[in-house]
């Protein structure tokens, strides 16, 4: 088993509302390119992958894709909120 840890900054406690939209803008296209390499790996070597966020598991990347709660549970809805909060 391989794995690897990003940190980030949350929108949870103790950053909430006040959370600096260029940072989580910013992280957010971290996740998106990190995800995407995981995608290539796991295309690439026939690998799968599970995703973890706050120790609990949020997806998983298999046959190079991601599943739907990554690619729309985390990307997109994280994406929506930001695009709320920039209006």
């Amino acid at each position: 088993m391989l794995g690897f840890v990003l940190s980030i900054y949350t929108s949870r406690p103790p950053w909430d509302e006040e959370m600096d939209r260029t940072i989580d803008r910013a992280q957010l296209d971290e996740v998106k390119e990190l995800l995407g390499e995981i995608c290539r790996i796991s295309g690439e070597r026939n690998v799968s992958f599970d995703v973890h966020f706050a120790e609990e598991s949020i997806g998983t990347v298999e046959d190079g894709r991601m599943d739907q709660s990554l690619e729309v549970g985390l990307i997109r809805e994280w994406e929506r909120v930001l695009d709320e909060r920039d209006q």
